[in-house]
């Protein structure tokens, strides 16, 4: 009788011989998975490795180190991709609704269309906004920077813009609060230009545009800013002492350090009784 106990056979059913190379590949792929695009480059060789893997017979082995790749890729392809959707989500709703609804305001100043202008502001700054406002606003920046021309609104331009306004930017330093700089295009070059909004306000319902717009002023440089409502209302700073800030007409005059206090009159001092004249002699 033939015995079948050829070694031959037995080596060829003797467990793994080898880690899978793929397998080993995906998972330091899968490792980094801050780093856009690995994920799917993980998740990908995580399969090919499990194929390869089942395919072998067992002379291959690593389908640990494959599952742990495909699992991590998969986490970080999802992750990305939800970033990636929120950043598209979010450059979207700024290219729409601060972007292009500065540069419709623009226009409409520009083409004379005050009426229009205004109610795209929220109620407390319509309510001050004449013709007279938008005239003087219109005819400062055209007379220190020409026409205006527009915003950009494509991915390059808003780049460009912002590339232009490096040094304006380091200049103006800080900007206050619920102020949003774009880059506003004229004849005479790129500008900053400071849109102020109030988040607690409401829009007006005829309005198209979503954003609660207060101000906007230009700022050409080495120049006092061209600021359509009040020109105070896009320069707050923090005080001296750094906890308050100044408001425009509300300080109260500063009594000069040479005053003093009125002080109390003194009490008058005893007059003493005047004598009698003595008697003449006779």
């Amino acid at each position: 009788m033939t015995s079948f106990n050829a070694p031959a056979e037995r080596d060829i059913n003797w467990g793994p011989e080898r880690t899978s190379i793929v397998a080993i590949i995906a998972l330091v792929f899968a490792l980094p998975c801050f780093i856009p695009g690995f994920g799917i480059i993980a998740s990908l060789l995580a399969v090919f490795a499990l194929v390869g893997i089942a395919g072998s017979k067992g002379r291959v082995g690593g389908t640990g180190l494959a599952i742990a790749a495909l699992v991590l890729g998969l986490f970080s392809t999802a992750l990305w991709t939800a970033i990636g959707y929120g950043m598209w989500q979010g450059a979207s709703y700024f290219k729409e609704h601060v972007f292009r609804a500065s540069n419709t305001i623009m226009i409409e100043v520009r083409d004379g269309e005050f009426d229009k202008a205004r109610v795209r502001f929220v109620q407390s700054s319509a309510d001050q906004l004449t013709p007279e406002k938008f005239e003087a606003f219109r005819a400062a920046y055209r007379e220190r920077l020409g026409e205006f021309k527009g915003i950009p609104d494509t991915v390059q331009g808003i780049v460009d813009g912002y590339s232009a306004l490096s040094s304006q930017k380091n200049a103006l330093g800080d900007p206050p609060p619920n102020n949003i700089p774009i880059p506003a295009i004229f004849e005479k070059g790129t500008f900053l230009m400071m849109i102020e909004i109030a988040p607690n306000q409401k829009v007006p319902q005829s309005s198209t545009i979503s954003l609660p717009l207060r101000n906007l002023a230009i700022f050409p440089p080495g120049a006092d800013p061209i600021t359509l409502i009040n020109p105070e209302l896009l320069r707050r700073r923090p005080a001296a002492n750094g906890n308050a800030e100044t408001k425009t007409g509300t300080e109260a005059p500063t009594t000069p350090e040479t005053s003093e206090a009125p002080k109390p009159d003194a009490p008058a001092k005893p007059v003493a009784p005047t004598p009698a004249p003595a008697p003449a002699p006779k």
